[in-house]
């Protein structure tokens, strides 16, 4: 064999090594990829409301065990990819019952749901996949509401035949939307302390000074039958003017008026002497349009956002959001009031109110924290007068009976 022969038939081991050791490479890629395709399982399908047949949009969809999850589009359809060691989806929509449906591992398949509604929450409601003209008919936002409403009773103070807590408000009043040549006057130079700086958007504009505030610590005693309610002032601190010129008690009254307390459980609510529907009223659902925005699951109970704005902007009515329990109480934990600008209230430029509730002891949800802050001007550029009032509420006690002496 010649020198030729010799390097020919050495290419020719050589290559067939090449191809042998590429087969096995590309072996273990397809055992591999075999592998990776073998450990998880893909689900596809589409969700319906039981009764109706309707497609359900945005419904979570959640595999058991993991933070793996989707949602459905428009049209009530879902697409997802799980783990093969994962084999339970469980589908949860608002207003629904929870369902829970095994997967087969390893397979490519489609599970098609049909979710019942929760006749306990929303006493059996239809989601329409389509927007629609605004109704209360099948509304399950109207549908919550009217829970909230018919839970009024056992919600609200006088849900007891005997409370009593602690009180403490504060008012306090400035001169809001000033300008900056008016912070800077000469006779402002040296109390520039003085002034409330903030973002210009906020209520009460970029400069605000203050003028007056009123603090008051209390005791309150309420009694349900006959109806009671006694207010024991333990201490009372609030800024004096020169008698010469303005009556302090009378003041003080009107102070009292203008910002009087919020029972969102009240059918009418006085604000600035004028009486508006509360969003919780007996017939709140006429008058109000109600929208269910968000499901907040990161406390217990669960809580659902619902948006409100009146039919007619130039009605007293209110507009904002109330945060509802969904542990079968219906109660408002936490609600945030405004007004449209289209109405009169008196001279008002703006009005913001908050309130907060806690749960009790006793289950039911008693106020915590009511903010209400108003401003008043002549015109919407024009310095004007912002008053806000804070009340803190603590150590409530319940159905603790007192003597007529208290």
């Amino acid at each position: 064999m010649n020198s030729r022969d010799e390097q020919g038939q050495r290419a020719r081991i050589k290559m067939k090594k090449l191809t042998t050791h590429t087969a096995g490479i590309l072996t273990l890629i397809f055992l591999t990829l075999g592998v990776a395709f073998a450990q998880t399982t893909t689900v596809k399908g589409v969700i319906t409301d039981a009764k109706t047949g309707e497609t359900l949009p945005y419904v979570n969809v959640q595999v058991v065990g993991t933070t793996i999850g989707s949602t459905t589009d428009a049209e009530g359809r879902y697409n997802l990819t799980l783990p093969v060691n994962k084999n339970v989806l469980k589908f949860t929509y608002i207003g629904y019952l929870s369902i829970e449906k095994t997967v087969t591992p390893g397979i490519a398949q489609s599970i098609n749901v049909k979710m019942a509604v929760d006749a306990l929450l929303l006493n059996e409601v239809t989601i329409k996949g389509k927007t629609s003209r605004y109704r209360n008919k099948d509304n399950p936002a109207v549908q919550l509401i009217r829970e909230v409403i018919a839970h009024k009773e056992q919600n609200q103070m006088a849900g007891n035949e005997y409370v009593e807590y602690e009180q403490y408000e504060k008012i306090a009043l400035s001169l809001s939307n000033l300008s900056d040549s008016f912070k800077e006057r000469r006779i402002f130079r040296n109390y520039q302390f003085l002034f409330v700086n903030q973002d210009s958007t906020g209520m009460g504009g970029k400069n605000m000074l203050p003028a007056y505030m009123q603090e008051k610590l209390s005791k309150v005693y309420f009694r349900k039958n006959p109806y009671t309610k006694k207010q024991w002032v333990e201490a009372d601190r609030k800024a004096e003017f020169d008698s010469k010129f303005i009556d302090n008690d009378g003041l003080n009254a009107y102070f009292r008026r203008l910002y009087e307390d919020i029972d969102i459980y009240k059918n009418d609510i006085s604000i600035a002497t004028n009486l508006l529907l509360s969003p919780i009223a007996n017939t709140a659902p006429t008058f109000y349009k109600f929208f269910i925005r968000d499901t907040v699951k990161t406390q217990t109970p669960w809580l659902i956002e619902l948006g409100f704005v009146p039919r007619n902007k130039t009605d007293m009515l209110f507009e904002g959001k109330l945060f509802v329990t969904l542990d079968g109480n219906y109660g408002v934990q936490n609600a945030y009031l405004t007004v449209n600008k289209d109405i009169n209230l008196n001279f008002m430029r703006d009005l913001e109110a908050k309130l907060e509730f806690e749960k009790g002891s006793d289950g039911r949800y008693h106020p915590a924290k009511t903010t209400l802050g108003m401003e008043f001007a002549l015109g919407e550029k024009a310095a004007g007068l912002y008053g806000q009032r804070v009340v803190n509420f603590k150590n409530f006690t319940g159905n603790q009976a007192r003597p007529d002496s208290v």
